[in-house]
């Protein structure tokens, strides 16, 4: 949810940008031209009429276009990177006599660890468990509670 709110923010704003940026041209109450001369903008010094720079006319929608893209780096890629890199930290330091919770709630303590697989036990029948590493939601070191048992 906030980050819905996150992006609905931001697309807010980068449309507030863009009309701040192409809005200036009509800003003194000119009135939108309806005749060929739409194009043509007068100097003020002479009064003669030139054409205006085709960069210059499409930068509103080129800074419009970076802009957002910038936004939906910062509401997506970026939090999904710091979020597999959490992730792979927590499998990192993972060893044998951790606890751990599982994507679906079992919790338990970690006997073995294979490149993919971890195995952990649970309750006081010592029954083993083995799930996926991408199964573990959360590790974590033994509490004094666990260690007492």
């Amino acid at each position: 949810m906030k980050k819905l709110i996150s992006l609905i923010l931001a697309v807010v704003l980068v449309t507030a940008l863009a009309f701040s940026i192409t809005a200036p041209a009509f800003a003194a109450g000119d009135s939108v031209p309806q005749d060929d001369s739409a194009t043509a903008v007068t100097d003020g010094a002479d009064g003669t009429a030139t054409k205006p720079n085709s960069l210059t006319s499409a930068l509103p929608t080129i800074l419009m276009i970076v802009a957002f893209v910038a936004v939906m780096y910062f509401v997506t890629i970026r939090p999904q990177r710091k979020e597999k890199k959490k992730f792979a930290d927590m499998m990192d330091t993972l060893s044998v006599g951790d606890s751990v919770q599982t994507i679906g709630g079992i919790v338990g303590k970690v006997v073995s660890i294979t490149e993919n697989t971890v195995t952990f036990e649970t309750g006081e029948d010592r029954v083993r468990m083995e799930v996926t590493k991408r199964a573990i939601a959360s590790s974590g070191k033994p509490t004094s509670a666990d260690a007492t048992k």
